[in-house]
């Protein structure tokens, strides 16, 4: 049976850029402050003594990226927001892998954003569940 690859060792660390400030004077329409345009940028430790990184001689069983979603509203409704590709040197403990999304549009309000290892085939990490929650402004 095959290893499911899981972040061992993660610790999400999230901002959220794009949002405006409320001292800004920004504008006061109301459907323009309820959905907005933000970048996601998520940055986290992943161990993969666990489950090694796919390479050129390993194909199988291995990690090949990172994808991020929005679960706010339940694994089963998620939302893909962007994959964050595998560090350079991604062996043993690697500490501050980082991905930036593009810029998406964020309903105002708190999101549970997950981070998911990938095997080349598609196939997901399972539990443990990398998570954190997000406040949009």
């Amino acid at each position: 049976m095959a290893r499911r690859p899981f972040p061992a060792t993660l610790a999400l660390v999230i901002a959220v850029a794009g949002a405006c400030p409320l001292n800004w004077g920004c504008s006061t329409d109301r459907a323009q402050q309820e959905h907005s345009q933000h970048t996601v940028t998520v940055t986290f430790d992943y161990d993969f003594r666990q489950t090694p990184a796919c390479t050129a001689k390993v194909t199988r069983d291995c990690v090949a990226s990172f994808r991020v979603y929005d679960i706010s509203n339940g694994r089963k409704r998620r939302h893909q927001l962007f994959d964050v590709p595998l560090p350079q040197s991604a062996k043993g403990l690697v500490k501050g892998i980082s991905g930036t999304s593009p810029k998406l549009d964020f309903e105002q309000g708190k999101h549970l954003l997950e981070v998911k290892a990938l095997t080349p085939d598609g196939a997901e990490s399972g539990p443990p569940f990398a998570t954190t929650w997000i406040t949009v402004p």
